[in-house]
């Protein structure tokens, strides 16, 4: 692996070795990356999340595991037979 002795000397090396790829490549690596970032993301919030939170998460989804909730047609419809259409 690579030193670099400064974050802007990192930043121009990537800025280089980016430059110089093919375009597919470069959009395959940018998707890449995007997931990458959104993963990091959801692992923070993750781990930002309370106790009480992650329980209650963890209930729903085994809640709809097992077959325990309504879909939005089902809401949609009961809504339409209880209120009439929804404008």
């Amino acid at each position: 692996m690579n030193s670099y002795e400064n974050i802007a000397e990192l930043k121009l090396n990537l800025f280089r070795q980016l430059d110089a790829l093919k375009p597919a490549v470069l959009v395959e690596f940018n998707r890449l990356l995007q997931i990458y970032l959104k993963n990091q993301n959801l692992d923070d919030e993750w781990r930002d999340t309370t106790e009480q939170e992650k329980e209650m998460i963890l209930k729903a989804l085994d809640e709809v595991e097992n077959g325990e909730f309504f879909s939005h047609e089902t809401v949609m419809q009961e809504f339409r037979e209880k209120y009439g259409e929804d404008k």
